[in-house]
């Protein structure tokens, strides 16, 4: 199986999903992004590889609830959503950070999974490419 599939197996959380998961077999690409020119259309199906799956379409809200159901099962875990992060220093091999509703928080450890606009990133200095393709995606099930 996929990658993300071995990670949500992994942290336990799979058997929730798999009822809700629809495989992606076939890809197809549309683009009418030159004007006056034919629409380009292409297909990509996931046999041609050698696969029965590009991966799982699993609806946001099932995810996520199952993602927060586990978090609330791990008792090394304080799930603190929706509180948002404001700051953070490095203090003594140490993180303190604190949250835009005041709560500090001291910990061994701060990952940044926080999107393509990470505070954490921008703290931490690292800088990311961004590049506008002037492109949209759009996925649906019909």
């Amino acid at each position: 199986l996929t990658g993300s599939v071995n990670i949500l197996k992994a942290a336990g959380v799979w058997p929730a999903l798999e009822d809700y998961a629809t495989a992606l077999q076939t890809m197809r690409i549309v683009d009418d992004s030159q004007p006056g020119l034919p629409q380009v259309k292409v297909e990509f199906r996931a046999d041609d590889i050698g696969r029965t799956e590009f991966g799982f379409n699993i609806p946001n809200a099932i995810l996520k609830s199952a993602l927060a159901a586990r978090v609330g099962n791990i008792k090394t875990v304080t799930h603190m959503a929706p509180a948002k992060l404001k700051d953070y220093r490095i203090e003594k091999q140490k993180v303190i950070a604190t949250t835009e509703d005041g709560a500090v928080i001291i910990a061994s450890l701060v990952v940044g999974t926080d999107g393509r606009n990470s505070i954490v990133r921008a703290i931490a200095g690292i800088d990311a490419k961004k590049h506008d393709y002037e492109q949209v995606a759009m996925t649906c099930l019909i």
